[in-house]
């Protein structure tokens, strides 16, 4: 790989092409780079395979830099870009990494091109959910974008290359109404690179866009926390559009501040942080866990580590009060249910907690047979698999009350969370909500064919019907389901969080459905 970065040729190329950007001489960009994926141009044999791909994305540059003013040309070029690293990618391992990126951000230039018309006719600059008509327009481009970026984040664990991986996969969630998944990667990245920008004012655009969708309880805080991102962003050299579009949202923090009659100005943002960071020192050991993680059922909780968020108090009511419609019967039982994904997600996540920091300690006193040693038992280990399949079991409950909400005739059929759209599709393709689209996302992150997470349902039935054996380490040689002990606390921990993004959604869907009046 080095071998091929350092080539001269290689260096000459890129140069050509680079300087080709700077004058906007896109056709003459892409006579090269065609040449170069032909294979006209002479490279040495060795480094043909990393040159095709290599060059290849950028067709996906030159389709971002193009898709307004020639939406045909932007859609041709990803395309080709997407066949041929899709095709390449088995024989240059070593760019694993980039295939995964460049294809995830191809299938999201493609995504937009087909609603820029719409965009421009409206004056808009961000492109969301609401340019589609139905939630199943997200099925192809986003999701295989989500897909992407999802299976890239577990390629590489620190640098700016983590940074851009997850910033570009916030963004997408954040298409398709994933706004608490979003909200949280966001403010990773802002804890682990405070030096960056690009995620600070994308965490305050994705709090802007949660409250005004998910008929949330607007608080002086939760504008404070806005402006704080957007104030920190203008501090860096930004372009005018961009920097226009942060003052623009800014001033509707102002607005609000100053109609509640509260100063809008750095010192009581900072003020505001400070107070946040002394309350979450009085939280509890296990209430910090759940706060750092992401784990928290509570709406403030979401921007906030506040005293506010020291209790899940997730519900389908405001707490000032709501007015909700619905068929007779409905209701009470929609509300019961989130209770009851409340209650489970709860026990769920403590047992998690209790596992990793090694809490509960019981008495040794069963003893197991040594023929069956490559499978670890006891106490300690069924707190984990307890936790991993209470949450799996949380999200075939969303998909029942999804059929419910939506008054669905289940007419004998048996549906689960992976595929209750797509089996109710006529049903659900008239239903215009951002939160039904979220939960869909979700879906298809853990379709048993497609999906990046599908091995997620396989462990959950292998525990369930099976004989899923958690073993110390990875390659038991034996003809039962296996993973180690650390995949297993691994894949419970992404499940806990996805798990989590669904009964926010599902219960912002339910809000967004019924709510009449509030106050």
């Amino acid at each position: 790989m080095q071998e091929y970065i350092q080539n001269p040729i290689i260096k000459e190329l890129h140069e050509k092409i680079e300087n080709h950007y700077n004058k906007s001489e896109y056709e003459e960009a892409i006579l090269i780079i065609d040449s170069v994926v032909r294979q006209d141009t002479y490279i040495e044999s060795t480094l043909k395979n990393y040159a095709v791909v290599d060059f290849a994305s950028h067709y996906i540059e030159i389709a971002d830099y193009i898709r307004v003013e020639n939406s045909n040309l932007a859609l041709k070029l990803v395309c080709k870009a997407i066949g041929i690293l899709n095709h390449k990618a088995a024989s240059v391992p070593e760019m694993q990494l980039l295939i995964l990126c460049n294809i995830a951000r191809a299938h999201l230039i493609k995504y937009d091109i087909k609603h820029i018309e719409k965009a421009n006719d409206e004056g808009m600059s961000i492109l969301t959910f609401s340019y589609d008509n139905t939630i199943f327009g997200i099925k192809e481009d986003v999701s295989q974008a989500i897909s992407n970026y999802w299976l890239a984040m577990k390629e590489i664990n620190e640098g700016d290359e983590l940074y851009n991986i997850r910033n570009n996969l916030s963004n997408a969630l954040a298409r398709v109404g994933r706004f608490v998944e979003a909200i949280a990667l966001f403010n990773d990245n802002v804890t682990e690179f405070p030096e960056r920008w690009e995620s600070r004012a994308s965490f305050s655009d994705a709090l802007l866009n949660i409250v005004d969708s998910s008929i949330m309880q607007r608080t002086p805080s939760l504008y404070y926390a806005v402006a704080e991102g957007y104030v920190s962003s203008l501090r860096h050299d930004l372009n005018n559009g961009i920097r226009n579009t942060i003052e623009q949202n800014l001033n509707i923090c102002k607005f609000y501040l100053q109609n509640t009659d509260l100063p809008f100005d750095y010192d009581n943002i900072l003020k505001n942080r400070i107070e946040e960071n002394n309350e979450f020192d009085q939280h509890s050991d296990f209430r910090k866990f759940v706060l750092k993680n992401h784990l928290s059922l509570n709406e403030h909780a979401i921007f906030c580590k506040c005293k506010n968020s020291s209790k899940d108090d997730l519900r389908i009511g405001l707490k000032a009060g709501s007015s909700h419609f619905s068929a007779l019967g409905v209701m009470p039982k929609l509300d019961g249910l989130i209770n009851r994904l409340v209650s489970e997600f709860s026990f769920a996540r403590l047992q998690y907690y209790n596992y990793i920091k090694d809490l509960v300690k019981f008495e040794d006193d069963v003893e197991y047979s040594i023929l069956s040693n490559f499978d670890i038992c006891g106490y300690k280990i069924e707190q984990l698999r307890l936790s991993y399949r209470l949450s799996y079991s949380i999200l075939d409950k969303i998909a029942n009350g999804v059929i419910d909400l939506s008054d669905i005739q289940r007419n004998g059929r048996v549906s689960y969370f992976e595929n209750v759209f797509d089996m109710y599709k006529e049903e659900l393709k008239y239903v215009f909500n951002i939160h039904l689209s979220s939960l869909y996302s979700i879906s298809l992150d853990l379709n048993k064919d497609q999906g990046s997470l599908r091995f997620f349902k396989r462990l959950r039935n292998e525990m369930e019907h099976g004989f899923l054996a958690v073993n110390e380490s990875q390659g038991v040689k034996n003809s039962v389901v296996s993973v180690s002990e650390n995949e297993l606390r691994e894949f419970t921990f992404d499940l806990l969080k996805l798990t989590r993004a669904a009964i926010f959604s599902f219960t912002f869907f339910i809000r967004t459905q019924t709510i009449h009046t509030y106050g």
